[in-house]
């Protein structure tokens, strides 16, 4: 009898949040490939809460990166990060803004951020960033 051992690389949850919904065509674009191996489980939700709500469902774990926009109605995204924080501590979090974030940096002083990635978004830079985030999986 033979055995194989077949090495999978584990698997990244990649939630991206934004309220402008022609951004999913981009992350699905750029995360085609890495979707079709398997190295990256990726989800598009419109809103702070819908990504809260995915994250309820308990199907996200270990391996979860969250990649928000700042500026949203209703919750923005450090509300948003600061929420992962206390209730997601093993989430991680990179933060997208169009908009000079200089002025937010007191509002993110205190808060568990990866990293801060400006718009428009250089998605090969992203996940450089997201494979250095999770090294196992690169």
């Amino acid at each position: 009898m033979i055995f194989v051992n077949i090495e999978r690389r584990a698997l990244i949850n990649l939630v991206a949040v934004d309220d402008e919904s022609d951004v999913e065509i981009l992350f699905k674009h750029f995360f085609r490939k890495e979707s079709e191996e398997g190295s990256v489980n990726l989800k598009f939700v419109l809103s702070a809460m819908d990504c809260l709500e995915l994250l309820e469902s308990g199907e996200y774990g270990d391996n979860t990166l969250v990649v928000t926009d700042i500026n949203m109605p209703q919750m923005n995204g450090i509300e948003l990060a600061a929420k992962l924080n206390e209730e997601y501590p093993r989430v991680k979090v990179f933060l997208v803004s169009a908009y000079d974030a200089r002025s937010q940096l007191e509002s993110m002083k205190n808060l568990e951020v990866a990293d801060y990635i400006p718009k428009p978004v250089n998605f090969e830079e992203l996940k450089a960033k997201i494979f250095q985030l999770f090294p196992e999986h690169s």
